[in-house]
């Protein structure tokens, strides 16, 4: 069956596009510091792998990097090259990372899909860039939607609409009345507060006969 969208978070897919937004800006600032980080280190380029390896892993995956490079360098001048590359680390990247967190954890309060939050699943292409275009976008918008497919949440849905139409019409009669009518499902059908509702009995005394608002005793 085709698929039903029933709600849709407008505001909540605005703000991830947002954060998107600025998770593009914090990538090119990373990519500007890693230049300046491999102009004092020599160490390798960055590729959309190892671009994303970095974004998931921060610091520690850097740190990794650093103690392969370093193995890699004659013994004598092992300590010279690692104390450089994190003395770079700390001046070119340790400022960006702590960026990178501040975002993730705003991006969590914001409700952010979880797998957004992890950086090395962002749609970085081969250049290096993070691409929000309309596929992303589309994928992005299921994860604030409601959406329904079955036959059975068809029904459950016609039927939760009907009683929720009727609710409110009940309501808005009082209201352009003035009667006094129970505002709850509870005191409407005379059912506990504590106790489950799975049958609803007839409780008309609740609000028959009617009576205004400015009914006095």
């Amino acid at each position: 069956m085709k698929k039903t969208v029933i709600k849709f978070n407008e505001s909540g897919f605005d703000s991830a596009i947002t954060r998107m937004h600025q998770a593009a800006k914090l990538v090119s600032k990373f990519l500007h510091g890693y230049d300046k980080f491999q102009d004092q280190t020599e160490m390798d380029a960055l590729t959309q792998s190892t671009l994303l390896k970095v974004l998931r892993g921060h610091r520690g995956e850097v740190e990794r990097m650093i103690d392969t490079y370093v193995s890699d360098q004659k013994r004598p001048l092992m300590k010279y090259y690692q104390e450089a590359c994190y003395n770079a680390l700390i001046e070119c990247l340790d400022p960006i990372f702590r960026e990178l967190a501040l975002w993730r954890d705003l991006g969590q309060k914001d409700g952010m899909p979880n797998h957004l939050l992890d950086a090395g699943n962002w749609p970085i292409n081969n250049e290096l860039d993070l691409v929000i275009d309309e596929a992303f976008k589309d994928d992005l918008r299921s994860y604030f939607e409601l959406s329904i497919e079955s036959d059975t949440d068809q029904k459950l849905w016609e039927l939760y609409e009907k009683l929720r139409l009727s609710f409110n019409e009940f309501h808005a009669f009082a209201e352009t009345n003035e009667l006094i009518v129970p505002k709850t499902f509870n005191q409407l059908f005379g059912v506990h507060p504590q106790m489950p509702i799975t049958n609803l009995n007839g409780f008309p005394g609740s609000c028959l006969p009617s009576r205004s608002k400015h009914w006095k005793p």
